[in-house]
């Protein structure tokens, strides 16, 4: 700091350290997401977890979610190796093992449970040759037998029991230059030469490893001294580099990747700034690499080299290359690329996996850590044909009914959150044209049964502030309601792909409650959650598009969060008890509201009559008032504490007067308590709804008679006395559950 030299701030591979005492003691800066990550792997937990390895700072692992819903935070990470971390690859099989890479070939297996790691780097015999291992050595689980590891270094090594023992497969594989002897700037380095070989132990070695899918005997590699190595099966050894057209000799090999298309099919990048070629070179082969073409295109060149190339797993034609200046795609395999931004800065990318079962996009970037878009399905699935299209859905990828829960306590702004995928199911489709104002766009879901349980209308977006993000918010599903459950979001669609999430749960049929009673006692929190509805059961279900005469269907699978355990038989207790409260909610939620604003309405006018100047009102008019505010706090008992008995001063400590708990209350508290938990009610519960069954339809009728009888007749009285007359409430007195369809409209207000 220019102006106090106490105050120093250090950059390192590490992050961001601020001193105020000269080094004496160091804050770190945890909170801004500028990890440097090299490579990246993933495993097949629900919800899955991501591991990789940071420049000087270790191997981590952690999770794609969280279940807080306020996010991932820095201790849901932990490291599972040291060192300058790379190659990290969990076990599919097995998420409690995971293979660790640090500098120069040192390689682990981590148990996860017992925090044991045992070393299993391929070991020379007695007299043989160091084996050479390059700075970031490849590791590769094979995807026929998750046992077998290939681990290149100069040679190839094959284990068949997850390193315990190797196995040479190869001959050496590299040019075998002796760098000691090759100068640089004029000059070959010897003991005076300060940091010999950028700090590389060897060279030259493997630097990439690829399995084709198709064919586990085709194995490819390549090396930093510019060697792409192939084998048909499993033994012999070709090296088809120089059949690769434009391409220096000696280019260090960033990536061999075998498609999944066919097994003589792979592709290639290359990265030549070491010798000061900043060209893009990215190439296809299908013979084996017996013919191979430049499909860097229209790439920008001389701008920062290629890092990884990665084919799509189920469309061969969608690739995706990471390079020194962000991420690029090609729908047509090369022909022709664009660059994916969306919230993704220009940044490096070093890695990028897609994860088989959720189809996300991972990327491993040096300056924004791990990025992940979740479901591009959307990407996947986008051709000419669904361009052409005036509307498309595409094919949904199985959803979880997630339980999350707040977690953790609130602390300060110096705790990080990463930002969690969206809690629901993805809905994608695409519009080749705006919506027109009014235009709706519906979506409805449909179960097995083919019954309706939610429709949602989407529209146009509408002008409005820019809200301030709140950590926390919208969680989607949550333990229960209100604990970190989010409300159902609205729809907008625009034209291009959109995407809506449904956070599985039904929309109740009725009239919807206000998003908060007046007068406390429990208003608004029976309006959470009676509006948010239930979470469905899993099983099969139908989601339809439909956008004036066109509709558009896909089938949509939704799973139960694999960490509970919930019986069909406790399961159709639960939603037999949820069907019969939830009607009882409603009404007691809409009695409520109705009182309360009836009161306040009635009051407000008795008050404005007492004011100086006011007109004058009957005296029969002003006792029917009295009377029936009288009236009005009788029955209020039922649904709340009446205002005239509560303080005006503070609303903190006991009540001045203790009353039963309202009504609305009540039965709110026990569709919280049954809904939160995955289990049968209880007795207790059970006896609760069969009292409360008896309780709140006679006390809602007595509100609707307030207002379609006693209100009416003051109003009566009022209008002959030429007064304004007292607005009755917008819910007309809690009577039944109404007839409105299970639709979020964000035309009209309900």
């Amino acid at each position: 700091n220019p102006t106090n030299s106490d105050h120093l701030v250090i950059g390192g591979d590490g992050g961001i350290n601020i001193t105020y005492d000269r080094g004496k003691t160091w804050d770190f800066a945890n909170t801004v997401p500028i990890g440097q990550f090299y490579e990246i792997g993933t495993d097949n937990s629900m919800p899955y977890k991501i591991c990789g390895g940071l420049q000087d700072n270790n191997t981590w692992c952690g999770p794609s979610m969280s279940f807080n819903p306020r996010g991932i935070t820095n201790d849901d990470w932990y490291t599972i190796g040291g060192g300058d971390g790379f190659f990290a690859q969990p076990d599919p099989n097995d998420p409690n093992t995971v293979y660790a890479e640090s500098q120069d070939g040192n390689l682990l297996r981590r148990n996860l449970v017992t925090g044991e790691s045992k070393g299993i780097r391929p070991r020379e015999e007695e007299g043989e040759k160091f084996y050479r291992f390059q700075w970031n050595s490849p590791i590769l689980i094979s995807a026929f037998d998750s046992n077998t590891l290939y681990y290149p270094g100069n040679f190839v090594f094959k284990s068949t029991n997850r390193g315990d023992s190797w196995t040479k497969i190869s001959p050496e594989l590299t040019t075998s230059v002796d760098r000691n002897t090759m100068p640089i700037m004029g000059k070959v380095p010897d003991k005076n030469t300060r940091s010999r070989h950028d700090g590389v132990q060897q060279f030259p070695a493997a630097t990439t490893i690829s399995e084709s899918p198709v064919n586990r005997n085709v194995l490819w590699i390549g090396t930093d001294d510019g060697n792409v190595q192939v084998t048909r099966d499993g033994q012999n050894w070709k090296n088809v580099v120089d059949k690769i057209p434009g391409l220096p000799k000696g280019t260090y090999v960033s990536r061999v990747v075998a498609s999944k298309g066919s097994e003589g099919t792979a592709y290639a990048t290359f990265d030549g700034h070491r010798s000061g070629d900043f060209k893009v070179y990215v190439y296809m082969t299908t013979d084996f690499g017996e013919n191979w073409k430049s499909i860097s295109s229209n790439l920008p060149q001389n701008n920062g080299v290629v890092s990884v190339i990665r084919e799509h797993p189920r469309n061969p034609n969608l690739l995706f290359v990471g390079t020194e200046f962000g991420l690029f795609a090609s729908y047509n395999r090369g022909e022709s690329w664009i660059q994916l931004k969306q919230n993704l800065p220009t940044v490096p990318v070093d890695d990028i996996l897609i994860h088989s079962r959720e189809n996300d996009l991972i990327l491993g970037t040096h300056g924004r850590s791990i990025w992940v878009m979740d479901d591009i399905t959307a990407l996947e699935q986008l051709n000419d044909a669904v361009l052409g299209s005036s509307l498309h859905l595409f094919d949904t990828r199985q959803a979880v009914i997630w339980r999350t829960w707040n977690n953790k306590s609130l602390t300060s702004d110096k705790a990080f959150y990463g930002q969690n995928p969206p809690n629901g199911a993805l809905i994608n489709f695409y519009l080749k044209e705006p919506l027109a104002d009014k235009e709706t766009l519906t979506l409805t879901f449909q179960d097995a049964q083919g019954q309706t349980v939610r429709t949602v209308n989407c529209t146009r977006p509408q002008p409005q502030p820019t809200p301030t993000p709140q950590p926390g918010q919208g969680g989607g599903g949550g333990g229960g309601f209100g604990f970190g459950g989010g409300g159902p979001e609205q729809c907008t669609a625009v034209k291009g792909v959109n995407r809506y999430v449904w956070d599985l749960r039904s929309r109740p049929p009725g009239p919807q409650l206000p998003a908060a009673g007046p007068g406390g006692a429990g208003g608004g929190f029976a309006a959470a959650l009676a509006n948010l509805g239930f979470r469905v059961d899993p099983g099969d279900y139908t989601v339809k598009v439909k956008l004036g005469d066109k509709e558009l269907s896909k089938p949509l699978k939704v799973v139960e969060d694999p960490r509970v355990v919930f019986s069909a038989e406790d399961r159709a207790k639960k939603r037999a008890a949820l069907q019969k409260l939830q009607p009882l909610v409603m009404q007691a939620g809409l009695a409520q509201s109705s009182i309360t604003t009836l009161r306040t309405n009635l009051n407000t006018a008795i008050e404005a009559w007492k004011r100086p100047g006011a007109p004058a009102v009957p005296d029969n008019v002003k006792k029917a008032a009295d009377d029936l505010l009288k009236k009005i706090d009788g029955i209020y008992v039922n649904w709340g504490t009446p205002p005239s008995l509560v303080s005006n001063i503070s609303a903190a400590g006991p009540p001045l007067v203790e009353l039963p708990t309202p009504l609305n209350q009540r039965a709110a508290q026990l569709l919280f308590a049954i809904e939160g938990t995955s289990g049968a009610p209880t007795d207790w519960e059970l006896s609760q709804m069969q009292i409360l069954t008896g309780r709140i339809p006679p006390a809602a009728d007595e509100v609707r008679k307030l207002v379609s009888e006693d209100l009416a007749a003051l109003n009566a009285m009022m209008l002959e006395a030429k007064i304004p007359y007292i607005q009755p409430p917008a819910f007309g007195g809690g009577g039944g559950r109404g007839t409105r369809p299970p639709t979020d409209n964000n035309d009209e207000e309900p």
